[in-house]
This record gives C-alpha cells, structure tokens and sequence, in this order.
C-alpha cells in the first residue's frame, strides 16, 4: 500500500549539548547527517520536533514544542503545540487543547529555549 504525505515533513532539533535549536529539513538529510557523524548519540543529544504543517499569523512555521500565544473567544492565551491523539493542537496550562485559525496564533518561542513563556506542559 503507498501512501501519500500532502504536507512538508521537516524536522528540526534541540541540541542538548550546544543549547540550540538546528534546523535539519527533511528525512533524507536527517540520515545523511547521521551518516556523516556516526559518533553521535542522537537519541541522547537531540530532541527531534516535526513540522507540524501549520503556519502562524504571520507566515512562520510551526514545529512541535514551539510556544504560541493565541486568541479564543476573545481571551488572549498561550500554550505549546504538540501531538495529542489524533493530531496537533496547542494546549494550554490547564490541560485544555485548542487549534484557532491561523489569524489567531503566533509563535513567541519554544519550551527549550522559552520555558518561562509557559507553565509546565
């Protein structure tokens, strides 16, 4: 069975040992890296986040991990985005999950490089 994937698949990682985030792009060039760097514990060292095929308000990518701060019924919020169940949502302090419109999220960080921007998720 072939299935097709309609969106980008883009990853990017936390360096736990540098403390930044690397933009990787897409699988082929996450298998040539590991190939190219055999010494690496990438499991340890990194933490992978998707592309999560959603754009804030004002054209950026979102990944996995990153912070939004978004508007619902008239209440400004944050949260950070992840996958739950069946797919991506943000989800906020309390637990609750929420998916506005793209003119309503922003990014504003990530819980790597951000963790005060957001309780504990």
């Amino acid at each position: 069975m072939y299935i097709k994937i309609n969106r980008e698949t883009e990853f990017r990682v936390w360096d736990k040992v540098e403390k930044r985030v690397i933009l990787l792009g897409d699988l082929k060039e996450i298998s040539l890296w590991a190939r190219i760097h055999p010494e690496i514990d990438f499991d340890e060292r990194y933490e992978f986040m998707q592309f999560t095929g959603l754009l804030d308000r004002g054209w950026k990518k979102i990944y996995e991990k990153d912070i939004l701060k978004f508007e619902i019924m008239g209440y400004n919020e944050v949260g950070v985005i992840d996958f739950y169940d069946s797919g991506f949502w943000i989800k906020k302090p309390n637990g609750e999950l929420h998916l506005p419109a793209k003119e309503y999220r922003e990014i504003v960080g990530n819980v790597y490089e951000n963790p005060d921007l957001v309780g504990k998720n």
